[in-house]
């Protein structure tokens, strides 16, 4: 058949995303009956269809990166829904990891930090979303870590110091959203842990201290502050004590950040409290040898011992 008949390269695309559509409706008929076995075939739907949309564009060229981003990113819209319905995290996984991957399989190179930072913003929005309905750790995770990581080579490659005014923004906010994200997962955890009594043994409150660590997610709470000052360090690049009241400011932030969680929110979330204190002194320290000479540096130092000698 291959010999005498000629089938268009269209029509074989489309007859493999009606595969797709298939698998993807057959799951989702079956998401009652055989819960597992219908979320694998709705990641293989969603497979096909991320799968038919690169080689449309990357091998055939039937699509340009306009286009074929689009879909892409609809694609990863569409797992994102299907796995907030189903309480799916591994589908949640699957949308963010192509979210991210579309711009990268998807790009030209030419540089438009524009609209790589207004969909990196869009997608981390939905992650946002999907954190206020599920604590899912990891799904939050890779939204850090795929935003920073994009956005840091788009700046190790690109970024001149004209482009200011467009980046600090764009950082502004993903740290703002980052920043919520960790604070929504404390409160869908902490906020319902048993708060064990004084007068429990020690061993029992030992091992309570260590579960509800385990409730605060340490790579947000941490990772994404460090993350974000490595970024904002780079803009600063042209000011002498840019950098310096970057990590006073940051110190400001978390420290009134600890202080309104301890106030406002449940007492479950005073280990969030505490570790947002902990960030605060961290970059109020950072701050120091940032804006002062090696003397007064080490002057300031010893005040600020001396001074978490007197809280400890």
């Amino acid at each position: 058949t291959a010999e005498r008949v000629t089938v268009p390269v269209e029509l074989r695309y489309a007859a493999v995303a009606l595969v797709g559509a298939g698998l993807l409706g057959l799951g989702w008929m079956l998401r009652r009956k055989r819960a597992a076995y219908a979320l694998i075939l709705q990641g293989a739907g969603i497979g096909v269809f991320y799968l038919t949309t690169l080689a449309a564009m990357k091998v055939s060229g039937l699509l340009d990166a306009t286009a074929g981003f689009s879909f892409l990113f609809a694609v990863s819209v569409l797992a994102a829904v299907l796995a907030v319905l189903q309480n799916a995290p591994m589908l949640a996984i699957v949308a963010v990891v192509e979210g991210f991957a579309a711009p990268v399989l998807s790009s030209t190179g030419q540089n438009r930090p524009i609209g790589l930072f207004t969909y990196l913003l869009v997608l981390d929005v939905g992650i946002v979303l999907m954190a206020w309905f599920r604590a899912w750790r990891v799904l939050n995770l890779i939204g850090f870590v795929g935003t920073f990581t994009l956005a840091a080579g788009w700046a190790q490659r690109n970024y001149t110091d004209d482009q200011f005014g467009v980046v600090q923004p764009f950082l502004i906010v993903f740290f703002a959203l980052f920043t919520a994200i960790g604070l929504l997962f404390a409160r869908r955890t902490l906020a319902d842990a048993p708060a064990g009594g004084a007068a429990q043994p020690l061993a029992s409150r030992a091992a309570d201290t260590l579960r509800r660590v385990g409730r605060v997610d340490s790579a947000l709470v941490f990772g994404v502050p460090m993350a974000a000052f490595g970024l904002q360090y780079l803009l600063m690049r042209p000011w002498e004590l840019g950098a310096a009241f970057s990590a006073m400011g940051l110190a400001a932030i978390y420290l009134l950040l600890g202080r309104v969680v301890f106030a406002t929110q449940p007492r479950g979330l005073a280990l969030l409290a505490e570790a947002y204190a902990i960030v605060g002194v961290i970059f109020g320290t950072l701050a120091i040898p940032l804006g002062l000479e090696g003397r007064w540096t080490g002057a300031a130092w010893a005040v600020e011992a001396a001074g978490m000698y007197w809280l400890g």
